[in-house]
């Protein structure tokens, strides 16, 4: 071969080797989302399950918009345990970047049964942090519900399986699982049935350092799942830098101290990300109850620090649960009869009560922090006012990182180094 021949080859087979090494580049750069589905699928669940059917291909195509993502999907379809429900417990579907396989997959689900109030949560999520997650990729569950698990509210409206799961399985422990896995879990109630038991699943996603996000209808499920994921992506790409930092202050310095800290670092680097806003507000933080429930070691320990969020005293317990046994009697004018038109289906509303109330124990157990019940009822009634008032709306945002977005950061930190120790 000539010289210059020669010089030619070895320089289209060096930009040849250049362009290939860019196209690994770029492959390697692109931004993965793992994203993972848990529905209740008992009977009240019809349009959830429908708007999940409805809103994958969209979820998709918003997501690969917006952040030029590989995704995945997979799917967990939960019921409950026999006697309850003799239909199956779980049913999961593997993660595939297939949307014709997923919406096979989610067509396979429908809405019936339940037996008691509760259902298989502990299951469900269980299933979720056995599921073939990518290590590169930013991981995110849903977690779909109107019911809470078993053993929360102990013997109170008929938990059939009041001691917990079982199977055994713990929500508290496998919430802890999934955060030092690396996945963050967001909890969608299906409002308002799901309200008593808010605090639960605003723990369990606190403890992952996700979200708890409330829908009043089926029809904003979309815009929920897409905004929460663009959080997630965004907040994903502060974690090397932020887990660095949390390391070298240590696991012994309290939550809030580092949490000032790193939005403080974060501020003075001008840092920015999306965050999922709900009718133009941000989503707002886990309650203080919600936060003493997440450090639980077990559902038993959280149970005892349960409260429904939406009331505290106990005249107001005793004023729910007579509403309550109205809802089974009257027309559709009461919630029963409201989550019947907003769902489709009658099931019977769920135990509104503490587990203290299932009977023992001494007087002190039964104190209330009326200052903290009285923000929770508050907030209830502010939410309240929010729905009657606003249509349902999920929407993303840029800004600068919140306090509350620091704090999750946070959370992730000293989740994924072991860290199991809480402020």
């Amino acid at each position: 071969m000539a010289p210059k021949q020669a010089a030619a080859a070895d320089a289209s087979a060096a930009a040849a080797g250049h362009n290939l090494t860019s196209l690994a580049d770029t492959l390697s750069s692109t931004p993965c989302l793992d994203l993972a589905f848990a529905i209740d699928c008992t009977g009240s669940m019809s349009s959830y399950i429908a708007s999940a059917q409805g809103c994958v291909r969209q979820i998709a195509e918003k997501i690969v918009s917006a952040e030029q993502a590989d995704i995945r999907f997979s799917l967990v379809g939960y019921r409950d345990h026999p006697p309850q429900d003799k239909s199956f417990v779980v049913k999961e579907f593997p993660f595939t970047p297939k949307l014709a396989q997923i919406k096979r997959n989610l067509n396979t689900l429908s809405a019936a049964g339940g037996g008691d109030g509760p259902e298989a949560v502990a299951d469900a999520m269980h299933s979720l942090l056995k599921m073939d997650w990518r290590e590169e990729a930013t991981k995110v569950a849903i977690l779909i519900a109107d019911a809470p698990p078993h053993g929360l509210t102990g013997s109170c409206g008929g938990d059939g399986f009041p001691n917990g799961c079982p199977a055994g399985l713990d929500p508290m422990v496998i919430s802890r699982q999934l955060a030092e896995n690396g996945v963050t879990l967001y909890t969608v109630g299906c409002e308002p049935s799901v309200n008593p038991y808010r605090s639960f699943f605003e723990a369990v996603a606190h403890a992952t350092g996700g979200q708890y996000c409330g829908l009043q209808h089926a029809g904003a499920l979309c815009d929920a799942v897409v905004g929460g994921c663009q959080e997630e992506m965004a907040l994903e790409r502060l974690m090397e830098d932020v887990q660095s930092e949390v390391a070298a202050m240590g696991e012994n310095m309290d939550v809030q101290e580092q949490t000032e800290k790193v939005h403080q670092l974060l501020t003075s680097r001008k840092a920015r990300a999306k965050k999922v806003q709900r009718r133009n507000r941000d989503l707002p933080a886990a309650s203080a109850c919600a936060k003493q429930m997440s450090a639980a070691t077990s559902l038993a320990e959280a149970s005892k620090l349960y409260q429904p969020a939406s009331h505290g005293s106990k005249a107001c317990k005793s004023r729910m649960s007579r509403h309550r046994h109205r809802t089974t009697t009257t027309s559709s004018r009461t919630s029963g009869g409201f989550l019947s038109s907003l769902f489709g289906s009658s099931r019977r509303p769920k135990c509104e009560s503490s587990v203290r109330e299932s009977g023992g124990g001494d007087d002190d157990d039964d104190e209330v922090d009326e200052e903290a019940m009285g923000m929770a009822r508050a907030s209830y009634m502010d939410d309240m006012a929010d729905m009657a008032s606003a249509p349902e709306s999920y929407s993303v945002v840029e800004d600068s990182l919140s306090v509350a977005q620091c704090e999750r950061l946070v959370t992730k930190s000293r989740a994924r180094q072991g860290w199991s120790k809480r402020a």
